[in-house]
């Protein structure tokens, strides 16, 4: 169909990117949905970036995306301000402000969103950042995790071994979870 020289697309918007009313075929209204986003240095395009996101967030059925390498506050709210029903929480300490982060539904109830201090060393350049949530009656601990990247592939049980940072990171994180959440409904994400 015709309208003023440009072709409706496959939504029927007049110059649509088809795109408009695609939805991510992910999640449901009655499961929680929870995705993990390395958006490596966010924003890598400015507001195109921003629009993209919005897009693809909008259109899905997820209720909670546990970012990772938000570089940007003022971007990063500029994106939670764009999104209709979402809310935002950015963390601030990483090394070279490679920070993570979390968006969710507004109509979540959040308890608490925190990085975990006691994990707070060199085996994370990320210190962990902790959601916690009550869903269907029940609490539920998130942690967003970035590990240390790159390596040769090898633990080599060196101080400075990236491998073996993560290795020791992991470790840490289990001990956490034993120690403080051993009955509790946990999910670890991350890059």
């Amino acid at each position: 169909c015709d309208c003023d020289g440009n072709v409706n697309d496959e939504c029927g918007v007049c110059g649509g990117n088809g795109l408009s009313c695609a939805v991510i075929p992910f999640g449901t209204d009655s499961t929680l949905d929870i995705i993990t986003w390395n958006i490596e240095q966010f924003p890598k395009q400015g507001e195109s970036t921003i629009e993209y996101l919005v897009e693809i967030i909008q259109s899905s059925e997820i209720d909670i995306i546990a970012l990772q390498e938000i570089d940007s506050e003022t971007d990063f709210n500029n994106l939670v301000n764009e999104l209709d029903g979402w809310e935002g929480y950015r963390a601030n300490s990483a090394s070279y402000n490679i920070d993570l982060a979390y968006l969710y539904k507004s109509e979540l109830t959040i308890i608490s969103i925190e990085e975990i201090s006691s994990l707070e060393n060199y085996n994370f350049p990320r210190t962990p950042l902790q959601m916690k949530i009550e869903w269907g009656g029940d609490n539920i601990y998130i942690i967003n995790n970035h590990f240390k990247c790159c390596g040769n592939g090898t633990i080599e049980n060196e101080y400075d071994d990236e491998e073996y940072r993560r290795m020791m990171a992991s470790q840490e994180l289990q001990d956490y979870v034993d120690l403080y959440y051993p009955n509790e409904k946990v999910l670890i994400l991350g890059d």
